[in-house]
C-alpha cells in the first residue's frame, strides 16, 4: 500500500511498516496456536521470532514526530519521510505490543495531523507524499478506524473513542458504506461521492471495530 508505492519513495528494496505489523501478528497467532496444540518447541520458536520483530519494529518509530514511518530502505534502514495511518494494520489484539510504549504520542499525532471532520486522512497534509497519487495518499479508508480507536483507548481519550460512532452514523445517514472517501470531501460540501453504495470490506471493518 498504496497502489503506487513509488509515490512514498519505495523502490522494491524496502521494509514496510504495514507488512511487518501484519507479520508480527501472524507470528504471535502461530505461537498461541502452537501452545494450544501442545507444540511447545514450535511455540518457543514463534515467540523468539515475534520478539525479534517487535524489537526491530522500533526502527519505524520516529520519536520526533511520535509516529511511524511507512517504510525504511532495506539496504541501510534509512527511513522514508512519510507517516501513514496504515503503518500498523490492526487486525488482532497482538498489534497492541507494537504500539503500547508510544500510545500517548501516537494518539496525539493522529488527533493533531490526521483527523478530519468525518474520518481520517491516510497521512498528514504536510507529508511530501500527501495526495501525490491523487487518490490513495490522501483519502479516508475505513480500515484505519480500528487502529485509531485502539490508540484512543490506550491513551484514554474518550472523545476520540466516541468519534468513531459519530463517523459511522454520519456515513450511514448518507446511505453510504464507503470503500474509501477522498480527504478533499471537506471542500465538496461534505457530501459523499456515491450515495447508496454499500461496500463489503467497509462493513466488515466497522463490524470488527464494534
Amino acid at each position: 500500500y498504496p497502489d503506487n508505492v513509488a509515490t512514498l519513495g519505495e523502490t522494491g528494496d524496502d521494509l514496510s511498516a504495514m507488512n511487518n505489523s501484519i507479520y508480527f501478528q501472524a507470528l504471535r497467532a502461530m505461537e498461541a496456536l502452537a501452545r494450544e496444540l501442545g507444540r511447545n518447541e514450535l511455540a518457543v520458536d514463534w515467540k523468539e521470532r515475534g520478539d525479534r520483530l517487535r524489537n526491530n519494529f522500533e526502527r519505524f518509530y520516529d520519536p520526533r514526530q511520535g509516529f511511524f514511518h511507512t517504510s525504511l530502505a532495506a539496504r541501510d534502514f534509512k527511513p522514508r519521510p512519510h507517516y501513514g495511518l496504515h503503518s500498523v494494520l490492526w487486525i488482532s489484539p497482538f498489534a497492541r505490543e507494537l504500539v503500547e510504549p508510544h500510545a500517548a504520542s501516537i494518539a496525539r499525532f493522529m488527533t493533531q495531523h490526521l483527523k478530519m471532520r468525518h474520518g481520517f486522512r491516510i497521512m498528514p497534509t504536510w507529508d511530501p507524499g500527501y495526495m501525490r497519487d491523487g487518490c490513495n495518499n490522501g483519502y479516508y479508508d475505513p480500515y484505519v478506524e480500528r487502529f485509531h480507536r485502539e490508540m484512543m483507548k490506550l491513551a484514554k481519550n474518550e472523545k476520540g473513542i466516541a468519534g468513531f460512532l459519530s463517523n459511522v452514523a454520519w456515513f450511514w445517514d448518507q446511505l453510504n458504506v464507503p470503500e474509501a472517501m477522498t480527504a478533499e470531501m471537506e471542500n465538496h460540501g461534505l457530501t459523499v461521492d456515491n450515495p447508496g453504495r454499500q461496500q463489503l470490506l467497509c462493513t466488515k471493518t466497522w463490524y470488527s471495530t464494534f
